[in-house]
C-alpha cells in the first residue's frame, strides 16, 4: 500500500480546515447579529471570503446584514468604549466628592 506524502496529507487537511473556517465563519456571523453584537458581526463579515447559499439563502439577505454590520459595528464600538471610560472615570479616586 502507497501511502501519501506527508506533504500531500498535510495540504488536504489544510484545505479541509479552510473550508471548515469559512463555514464556520458564515454560521458565526448571524449568531453575533441576533445577538445585537455588531462588532463581533463586522469582524466576522470581514473575514468570510465567500458567502454561504445554505447559511444565508441569498446573496442580497447576506451583503444587507454585511453593510448594516459594517455601518452599526463601529459606531457600536464607539459606544461600547465610552461606557467603559465614563465607569472607570466614576471608580477613580479622582472623581469621589471629599
Amino acid at each position: 500500500m502507497v501511502h501519501p506524502a506527508p506533504l500531500q496529507i498535510g495540504s488536504l487537511v489544510h484545505r479541509r480546515s479552510l473550508w471548515q473556517i469559512r463555514r464556520n465563519l458564515n454560521a458565526f456571523a448571524p449568531m453575533a447579529i441576533n445577538f445585537n453584537d455588531y462588532v463581533v458581526a463586522d469582524a466576522v463579515f470581514k473575514g468570510i471570503e465567500q458567502w454561504d447559499e445554505d447559511t444565508w439563502r441569498t446573496r442580497q439577505y447576506f451583503d444587507g446584514n454585511r453593510e448594516y454590520a459594517a455601518k452599526i459595528g463601529p459606531m457600536q464600538a464607539r459606544s461600547r468604549k465610552e461606557i467603559q471610560e465614563a465607569i472607570a472615570s466614576q471608580q477613580s479616586p479622582s472623581s469621589r466628592p471629599r
